[in-house]
């Protein structure tokens, strides 16, 4: 999740680094962030890592993806995920 928060925020440079879209409409659910969930009909990029993680990054409160640090970011994910239930 460190690396979807680093890339959606463009900490590495854009013209190396992996393309994350964001979802380009208004949604009233999730972050500001969001990105867009496509389909695939092969494995290949299927399992790849941008479409693995969309469903978790898009499930993230405004509140956890909207911070200024990698580091506050993190300890917010914690927090959340710790509350979820789940680990990543």
């Amino acid at each position: 999740m460190t690396e979807a928060y680093t890339l959606t925020h463009n900490y590495y440079d854009p013209d190396v680094g992996v393309k994350l879209p964001l979802t380009a409409g208004v949604s009233t659910t999730g972050n500001k962030y969001k990105q867009d969930n496509y389909t695939f009909h092969y494995n290949v990029r299927k399992y790849s890592f941008c479409p693995r993680i969309v469903n978790i990054w898009n499930s993230l409160p405004n509140t956890v993806v909207h911070v200024d640090t990698v580091n506050l970011f993190k300890s917010k994910l914690d927090k959340v995920m710790d509350a979820a239930g789940s680990k990543i």
